[in-house]
């Protein structure tokens, strides 16, 4: 009777200490998303709600477009294009507007701050290149080249990258490590679209070796959701399977568009549709799948 009393014991109290050891790594990792009392990822957003408007102006200012980019036709089925991917943009945030409207716990409620720059930012993008203003040039390869659509990207995508990170412990100097990657895969893609060759080639391999990089980041995020995970719970982690070949997938897929246009493999209007539908499927996705499915953030899976 009293080894069993004890042993019920010590399996209280090794309990108490995972329960101990699940708050402390919640705490810890909420603080690692502190400064000065404010969360790090709630500047993060606002300074890309800020920059961004200002950037476009800068870029709307500067920019001239290239006439000869109009002579490759099909300008009535991109404006369409351009169209239907605002609305779908739009709508897409307006779902997650509700959601939040409606979201009491503070921490997820917090996390929308996110949406409105991956969901929000292309909304405007999409809407200047639809109404004809935004700039559009041609670039050293004989394609169009959308200004905007480089921007959109440097500000939008390492936000996905810090989303994306909310699932796992990965630790934050990884995370920034992946993110300037992703800077760096925007940053020489605009001189490995713009240079004649051979002057393209340094850019182009460098943004390959960087995109790569930041896909393998993107996989690890993922799989450590999975080890985290319980053994016993073989849905979630299946789910988690499918989110990690999910998004792995359509990031690698938006340079295979690139070459594909670079070998003149498809259309310019087939390259533009391929591009509108992976920005909405990476973009919404991953908005879907943390905000709106059963995948949950690392910070709930500690609770």
């Amino acid at each position: 009777m009293t080894k069993s009393v004890d042993g019920a014991d010590i399996s209280k109290a090794n309990e108490s200490k995972e329960v101990s050891n699940s708050v402390k790594t919640a705490k810890a990792a909420q603080s690692e998303d502190m400064w000065n009392g404010y969360y790090i990822s709630t500047i993060f957003c606002a300074s890309h709600i800020v920059v961004f408007p200002l950037t476009m102006i800068l870029v709307l200012y500067f920019v001239q477009g290239d006439p000869a980019a109009s002579e490759l036709g099909d300008e009535t089925r991109l404006t369409e294009q351009w169209k239907l991917t605002q609305m779908a943009f739009i709508t897409a945030l307006l779902l997650d507007f509700i959601s939040w409207l409606f979201t009491v716990d503070y921490e997820r409620a917090r996390l929308y701050y996110f949406v409105l720059v991956i969901q929000g930012l292309p909304v405007v993008s999409y809407g200047l290149l639809a109404a004809g203003v935004a700039p559009i040039t041609m670039d050293a390869h004989g394609r169009r080249f959308i200004v905007v659509r480089y921007v959109v990207w440097l500000f939008t995508t390492p936000a996905m990258l810090y989303f994306y990170s909310c699932v796992s412990c990965i630790s934050r100097r990884e995370l920034i490590i992946a993110m300037i990657l992703e800077y760096t895969v925007i940053l020489t893609g605009v001189p490995a679209c713009l240079l004649p060759f051979p002057y393209y080639w340094p850019w182009l391999i460098i943004s390959c070796v960087a995109c790569y990089f930041v896909v393998m980041a993107l996989s690890k995020m993922l799989t450590l959701a999975i080890q985290e995970s319980s053994p016993d719970d073989s849905s979630y982690r299946s789910a988690l399977q499918g989110a990690r070949i999910f998004m792995t997938t359509t990031f690698a897929a938006i340079p295979g568009v690139w070459f594909l246009a670079y070998f003149h493999l498809v259309s310019p209007l087939t390259e533009e549709l391929l591009y509108e539908i992976l920005d909405f499927s990476t973009k919404a996705g991953i908005s879907t799948m943390i905000m709106h499915s059963s995948i949950k953030t690392y910070a709930e899976e500690q609770e």
